[in-house]
């Protein structure tokens, strides 16, 4: 007598209910879902924060460097060319600004004409700090600018420089390279610049978390630049 092997039991089809409940298992239920959106939200919340202040840091460390190398120049120029060399740091209100108030946010440099009753010519354009970065105004954190005497953009014969599409609706500090280098400042003070956040107060007594400030010895013209 012949023997048949024995087949192995036919799985009957899955009801469409037992079907339905399968795939269902087989994905993610709602409160998978809202444990992994949670997780995301709480990792983009740690992420953005740090990358926005790392943008301001690079923000701050361009405007120094920016900074630096007007004042290095100016140096070199007045040293090279044996004639003063004036920088200007300028304080306006950018148009298009919320809320737009008179700023500190612009440096450049002149040269001491060979007749004083003509005007100085700039050696340089103008040279914007970013967009969101200013200089500290006050004399606590910024002696360049809060210790010396402010000048009108419309004072006559003391500028004669337009700001682009700003005109003379501008204020601005001034002192000088000299042809050995030296500078035209006291002597007996200390020289710094603050450079920080447009959205920190101005002329402030403490320094904000990220700053740049940029020191001119008077006596020598050295320059020197602090970072936290």
């Amino acid at each position: 007598m012949k023997r048949f092997a024995a087949c192995p039991p036919v799985t009957p089809p899955l009801a469409e209910s037992e079907f339905t409940a399968f795939r269902l298992q087989t994905g993610f239920s709602l409160l998978e879902l809202l444990v992994v959106i949670s997780i995301m939200a709480v990792l983009f919340g740690l992420v953005v924060p740090s990358v926005s202040n790392l943008l301001r840091s690079n923000e701050t460390t361009n405007a120094a460097d920016k900074v630096l190398a007007v004042l290095s120049n100016a140096r070199h120029e007045a040293i090279a060319l044996n004639r003063a060399v004036e920088v200007r740091i300028y304080g306006y209100a950018e148009r298009g600004e919320p809320g737009a108030v008179k700023r500190f946010r612009a440096i450049q440099t002149f040269l001491e004409p060979d007749n004083p009753s003509q005007s100085w010519k700039s050696l340089d354009k103008l040279q914007k700090l970013p967009s969101s970065m200013v200089f500290d105004s006050g004399a606590i954190l910024s002696p360049l600018i809060g210790s010396l005497q402010s000048y009108p953009g419309s004072s006559g014969t003391t500028s004669d420089f337009r700001i682009p599409s700003i005109g003379a609706d501008y204020d601005f500090v001034r002192f000088s390279f000299r042809a050995d280098g030296s500078t035209s400042l006291d002597k007996t003070q200390k020289w710094f610049l603050t450079i920080k956040s447009l959205n920190e107060p101005d002329n402030s007594t403490a320094l904000p978390k990220n700053y740049a400030m940029v020191q001119v010895f008077p006596s020598r013209g050295a320059i020197k630049i602090y970072r936290p």
